[in-house]
């Protein structure tokens, strides 16, 4: 893992150049977290911390690779006979854990102006299950709009609303998985361009 993302950091750098229409092609980076809030029935909330690496196509679409940590926040209350997965009879269920997130980024700015910029966000991939979770990664798309403010030459401060689709298999306590479950949220971030 960590060589494929020097691999990708590296060919963003060398790719730094400009193309023959005179757009200028360069890397970019984004660093954002925030809060998601769970859609689902089964309500799991997360904070993301993700970083996206991208190459930047002149003012109007870039592309890029995207590693993030999301942190799953979910403790609730079982009624008996409940036939919620994991229910293990004790009437509590502590499901804290983490994600990590691997996915491609494409993002489009609708209006490109020397302070402001508006963009539509696509993330799509999938997400590995770590410690704490009894949780099989599943498939994730995550649509977003949001806005950025121009710091400096290349830095940006951005916010964002949007809208995560993610499927989840849980792992049952005699071994195998459940069928897969949605844990759908709706995602408010905040982020820093470079």
């Amino acid at each position: 893992m960590r060589k494929l993302f020097l691999l990708i950091l590296s060919v963003c750098t060398v790719l730094c150049v400009t193309d023959r229409a005179g757009a200028r092609v360069r890397y970019q980076g984004d660093l954002y977290t925030g809060f998601s809030i769970s859609a689902a029935a089964d309500p799991t909330n997360r904070v993301p911390l993700r970083l996206v690496n991208s190459l930047r196509f002149g003012p109007y679409f870039s592309a890029g690779v995207g590693v993030g940590c999301d942190f799953y926040l979910r403790k609730r209350e079982f009624r008996q006979g409940s036939s919620y997965w994991g229910f293990d009879g004790s009437g509590r269920e502590n499901k804290n854990g983490v994600g990590i997130p691997v996915f491609l980024n494409l993002k489009g700015y609708i209006a490109d102006s020397r302070l402001v910029s508006f963009f539509g966000s696509i993330d799509l991939g999938r997400t590995i299950g770590a410690w704490s979770m009894k949780r099989q990664g599943g498939f994730m798309f995550t649509p977003s709009v949001g806005v950025s403010w121009r710091l400096s030459m290349g830095t940006a401060v951005t916010f964002g609303l949007g809208f995560t689709v993610q499927r989840w298999k849980h792992k049952l306590s005699g071994g195998g998985y459940t069928d897969a479950v949605n844990n759908n949220t709706f995602n408010i971030n905040v982020g820093f361009q470079f």
